[in-house]
């Protein structure tokens, strides 16, 4: 397990990136100089948990954007160790040491590691409590199981949208008749310990009046809901394509063929495990798939699930348990004499070796081309950086319209001024404003942007299985400058 912490910990510290990929990640650098959440330093719900570890990184390292790089490498390093606790507990030593190592080397997760995000931590927090919960029940340790819920407690201070397994754990303690008072107390003072000092630095008023409006805007307005996005099958395509082809490493249609082969593999793979699953651990797989439940139903109906990957994360965690119970169960079968081996053990041993040796070339493949070229964020703000210095004068104006890349402009493209507005028309509106000197551009972030008619000035593409959000971004030309 050792080796599995060590190679897992290299890869992901390896591929730590310099840059602020998304608009959150911004937020959170921003949050280490001073944290607002009324400021959007982050954005609601203020993650304080997460934000207080990266301040702790901060203090050491003088810089945020490495501190933030290093504890987000560090828990996704760290993160094999309750993972196969939980998989060790439920279905045995061999378990434990497949569930790490799947996932040190699961390409997703690999990836999330290196992103300046909470999906992380949060994971490892989540896990973490996850763990002890099942080794105090177990082993009928009260303390462990309260060491769990006080840690739930603390991950709603990491990514609150974990709250789901809350509601998870208070049903696995009902369904093993356990005692919740006392439970309920830890999971409470858990969430005390960051909610009341968090509370005391941003003002219960201000707080009450952010919450209101950032939870009404994210069902409403841009939170990817199912009240703003309600396509079902679109939602339902999103996540097996999120949990299979991202997840597990699988083929897609817009993937390789060679992608098929490990593919197959998995599947046969899988097909042996159901069929030749003992009962004993198809019950114990039924017991740990409804953990799942609550936050399966939660980011379908309540995530932006269309365009943001990382809301399956815990999914493909559980995933990678299971795949891990399956292979414990395949090895131990394949140790009984060749004689006594039935031939679908040897095909399905075959399978799952062969997807196993695609995840680590796929994740390297994605960390390397995420570390070398920045996000499409990043890109257009440095290309209107450029532009605005090549172009600029003391009577020019140089004005950028976008919808939602406004921190990333602010933060590389400071030569420029930076509107932003939600429709095309609005920007006409400003522009009609301005003086004739005006060099204005404008990003296809904002809505109705087809309705420009004009090709762009420059175009940037990336890969889904990197940059799943924002994928292709465009800037067009609103009047002015060299390119009219």
């Amino acid at each position: 397990m050792g080796a599995v912490l060590v190679m897992g910990a290299l890869l992901r510290f390896t591929f730590r990136i310099d840059y602020a990929e998304e608009v959150d990640s911004i937020r959170f650098l921003l949050a280490l100089d001073s944290f607002d959440v009324s400021a959007h330093r982050p954005h609601f719900p203020g993650y304080p948990v997460f934000v207080v570890l990266g301040k702790c990184f901060y203090w050491m390292s003088g810089a945020s954007i490495p501190a933030l790089s290093a504890l987000c490498a560090l828990c996704g390093g760290l993160l094999p160790i309750p993972v196969a606790t939980i998989a060790r507990t439920a279905f045995g030593e061999r378990a434990g040491l497949w569930a790490g190592l799947l996932v040190a080397l699961n390409p997703l997760l690999w990836l999330f590691s290196t992103k300046l995000l909470s999906d992380m931590p949060g994971l490892l927090f989540l896990f973490s409590s996850l763990a002890l919960l099942g080794q105090g029940w177990r082993s009928k340790d009260e303390r462990l199981a309260w060491a769990g819920f006080f840690l739930l407690g603390l991950t709603m201070g990491v990514r609150l949208s974990y709250f789901p397994f809350v509601l998870s754990a208070m049903l696995a303690g009902v369904l093993n008749r356990k005692k919740l008072g006392r439970p309920v107390l830890f999971f409470l003072g858990g969430v005390a310990a960051w909610a009341l000092p968090f509370i005391l630095v941003s003002g219960a008023e201000s707080l009450l009046a952010i919450g209101k409006v950032q939870t009404s805007g994210h069902f409403n307005r841009w939170g990817g809901s199912i009240l703003t996005r309600g396509d079902i099958a679109e939602r339902a395509t999103a996540l097996l394509w999120q949990l299979f082809a991202q997840g597990l490493s699988a083929w897609w249609s817009d993937r390789s063929w060679l992608y098929l082969v490990p593919t197959a593999g998995l599947t046969g793979f899988l097909a042996f495990c159901i069929v030749k699953a003992r009962s004993a651990q198809k019950s114990v797989l039924l017991y740990w798939a409804t953990w799942t439940l609550p936050y399966l139903v939660w980011i379908f109906l309540g995530q932006n699930i269309t365009i943001k990957t990382r809301h399956c994360l815990p999914l493909v965690v559980f995933g990678l348990i299971f795949i891990a119970a399956g292979l414990a169960e395949l090895v131990q079968r394949r140790n009984v004499r060749v004689n006594e081996t039935h031939w679908t053990t040897q095909v399905a041993a075959l399978g799952a070796l062969v997807w196993l040796c695609s995840l680590a070339p796929s994740g390297f493949a994605l960390a390397r081309e995420h570390k070398a070229v920045p996000s499409n964020a990043v890109l257009l703000s440095k290309e209107v950086e450029r532009m605005c210095l090549q172009n600029r004068t003391e009577d020019t104006d140089f004005v950028v319209y976008t919808s939602s890349m406004q921190r990333h402009l602010e933060r590389h493209a400071p030569c420029a001024e930076v509107v932003r507005l939600r429709r095309l028309s609005h920007a006409r509106r400003d522009i009609s404003g301005r003086t004739d000197d005006t060099v204005a551009y404008i990003a296809s972030d904002v809505p109705r942007i087809g309705r420009l008619r004009s090709p762009p000035v420059r175009q940037w593409k990336r890969s889904r299985y990197i940059q799943n959000a924002r994928n292709q971004v465009s800037l067009y030309l609103l009047r002015g400058g060299p390119h009219e």
